[in-house]
């Protein structure tokens, strides 16, 4: 009895420090600030003078589901956080309006009282937050429809310049409020028909 006993302590030990280190196998590598620059100046080169705007994956909806950072938007920032958004603005020196490469990480305000069970989140208040978000700018989410209704109203100012054109309409002034509505609003789930 007691042989069996020592050959289960080892084979308990394996199993303890298996389940310790389990979760660090899974989780998502961090690669260098550098790293994922580079990638977004080369999305930048592939828009050919146009405007990407990527959102972070939304919170789980029940508090037992585990939060998964959209695999884009990681790529892009290696962040993995809920509630932020990254606008990549690719050079365009040769536009009527020439524009150059910006790249804004749109972070939601601190929730004092969440961050009491969440830990010390980074907004774009917080000092130095572009450095550690490893970013160019960093902005308050609430500040992103107005940063997209800068760019529609300079292509309205360019539909203006250049004539009308049966493809080009003139969007409403409220196109990117709606645009960030419909992107942070909850999404409820689907009822699965029987099959």
């Amino acid at each position: 009895m007691r042989q069996s006993l020592h050959v289960t302590r080892p084979a308990l030990f394996i199993l303890l420090l298996f389940t310790l280190t389990a979760p660090r196998l899974h989780a998502l590598e961090k690669q260098p600030a550098a790293t994922y620059h580079t990638r977004r100046m080369d999305l930048a080169q592939k828009l050919n003078g146009g405007v990407a705007v990527l959102f972070a994956a939304e919170e789980p909806l029940l508090d037992f589901m585990p939060y998964r950072q959209d695999a884009n938007f990681y790529y892009l920032t290696g962040w993995n956080e809920p509630g932020a958004a990254l606008m990549i603005v690719a050079d365009a020196p040769t536009a009527t309006q020439p524009r150059h490469y910006r790249e804004v990480l749109f972070l939601p305000t601190r929730n004092l009282r969440m961050e009491k069970y969440t830990g010390i989140k980074l907004d774009a208040a917080t000092p130095n937050a572009a450095q550690t978000a490893g970013v160019d700018e960093v902005l308050p989410m609430t500040s992103l429809p107005l940063e997209l209704n800068k760019l529609i109203s300079w292509i309205v100012s360019l539909h203006r310049t250049s004539g009308p054109s049966p493809t080009l309409r003139k969007p409403s002034p409220s196109l990117a409020g709606r645009l960030l509505h419909s992107a942070t609003k909850p999404r409820r789930p689907r009822k699965m028909s029987p099959a």
